[in-house]
């Protein structure tokens, strides 16, 4: 019998039409995740990750000694940094712990969106906060180049936040430069992902 085809179902002999068909997935339908692995020593990047997704900023405090700065913006299994990890489940006090120790707010996820584009979609206004101010205090620009950053998309976190009609967090977003008229790259600016009549809407037009 003929080897298998990839992405296709194996050839039956006539006595086997009760068995199901054998598939073979194909290179590209391998998940990335399975594939990670952990480079930091003794796989506290992993335990960090876990900490910053479930909210524990105790274990994270403990944990971030003994992981090097080399491995502070390394991207886990989903394509999140630890900071990603924290703005996008709106864990403040987790997302203050990783600035302090050096996280840039203007790290790139597996969708180049920042930390940002994740505390915004999630209407987490602390979070928000947290990451203008550090953007802030970093000097030459910065602010600017957090909140007009755009993610794979070509959305910015303004767009983030007036589709999820997170009203403070466009203000603050406004407040602190971002641009009304900043097309996605499907040319769609930030009030035309607001539910249509919201005051987000009005605010962003």
């Amino acid at each position: 019998m003929p080897d298998a085809i990839e992405g296709a179902a194996a050839p039956m002999d006539d006595d086997d039409d009760d068995e199901p068909p054998t598939f073979v997935p194909l290179d590209d339908e391998a998940d990335p995740a399975e594939a990670w692995e952990d480079p930091s020593v003794g796989g506290v990047l992993t335990s960090i990750l876990n900490a910053c997704e479930m909210g524990d900023a105790d274990a994270l405090a403990s944990l971030l000694p003994s992981l090097s700065d080399s491995h502070l913006e390394t991207k886990g299994p989903d394509g999140d940094t630890a900071l990603h990890l924290a703005c996008l489940y709106g864990h403040a006090a987790c997302a203050r712990l990783l600035l302090s120790r050096g996280a840039s707010p203007s790290a790139r996820d597996g969708d180049d969106g920042t930390p940002l584009h994740d505390a915004s979609a999630g209407g987490f206004d602390d979070v928000v906060a947290l990451l203008i101010d550090a953007a802030a205090r970093a000097g030459s620009g910065g602010v600017d180049g957090v909140v007009r950053a755009v993610d794979g998309d070509g959305e910015t976190a303004l767009h983030c936040a007036a589709r999820g009609g997170h009203l403070d967090v466009a203000r603050a977003l406004l407040a602190a430069g971002a641009r009304k008229d900043a097309a996605s790259a499907l040319g769609d600016l930030a009030w035309q992902c607001a539910e249509e009549g919201s005051d987000v809407q009005a605010l962003c037009k």
